[in-house]
Parts: C-alpha cells; structure tokens; sequence
C-alpha cells in the first residue's frame, strides 16, 4: 500500500513511513536506518508508535495541547489592523 500526504516521510532505504521529518531524522543516524520501535524522540523522550503503517510520534497530553493553542493565540496577528498616519 502507498500512503500519500503532505508532512509524511518515506525513507526510501528502509522504505518506512515517518509522520513527519522529526520522526525521519531520529531514525536515520550516520548514514543508517535505526529501527523506529527502539527510537526515543530526543523532543519528548517518548518512543513513536506505530499506527496504520505510519511512524508516529506520541500523542500530546491535554496540557500540551493547551499550551499550544494557548502560544497560537498569542502569536496570531490581524492584517490589515495598524495605524494609518
């Protein structure tokens, strides 16, 4: 089966499927492939998971989704919105 989608990573030696790019570079170190079930996210010092043929890295608690959306909220700014002197 191919899988297609934007912000998946195929490594085309060991021919996994990675979530993302983080995921892909933690799995390739000196030039080889490590295998993801042994890998630990130097990001969150969790292991990736393995959902429908996808390397994953591990889910977010609540806390971080808040702290997430809470730093999105934050950063967001209006267009259009200055001062016209």
């Amino acid at each position: 089966m191919h899988r297609r989608g934007i912000g998946l990573a195929h490594c085309g030696s060991c021919h996994l499927t990675f979530s993302g790019i983080t995921a892909f570079d933690e799995h390739r170190k000196h030039g080889r492939c490590l295998s993801p079930s042994d890998l630990v996210l130097s990001s969150t010092s969790k292991a990736l998971r393995l959902v429908d043929g996808v390397w994953r890295s591990p889910e977010m608690t609540p806390a971080q989704r808040e702290r997430l959306r809470a730093r999105g909220a934050t950063t967001r700014t209006r267009v259009g919105r200055g001062s016209t002197n």
